[in-house]
């Protein structure tokens, strides 16, 4: 559930009554990824899916980048192929096309 924000000063009510943003599971959750040597590890099926868990995150965001480097590679040169350099002298006639001075968007040219 989202936190109302106040329309005055931009900050949530947990945050002006006490002063810190709220700190639920996820967020413990994220602490103990990041720095396991602050948290004690329980030693139940729980911890045993939760690393796993974190291993295959890691290991789906090394291919979500791969993947995204490629596909972004594909759309640079998909793109470039079709592109050309337009080059303009001065005296040379060239079409320019500017917006109708019509305020309508049905009526306009």
């Amino acid at each position: 559930m989202r936190e109302a924000v106040n329309e005055t000063t931009g900050v949530s009510p947990f945050t002006l009554v006490y002063g810190s943003l709220p700190h639920g599971p996820l967020a413990v959750l994220r602490e103990m990824w990041l720095d396991e040597s602050n948290f004690p590890t329980p030693k139940n099926k729980t911890a045993e899916y939760l690393t796993v868990l974190g291993e295959r995150l890691a290991t789906a965001l090394l291919f979500a980048q791969s993947h995204a480097e490629t596909t972004q590679q594909q759309y640079v040169e998909r793109y470039n192929a079709r592109s050309c350099v337009n080059s303009f002298r001065i005296g040379k006639p060239v079409l320019v096309l500017q917006k109708d001075s019509s305020a309508s968007k049905v009526f306009s040219r």
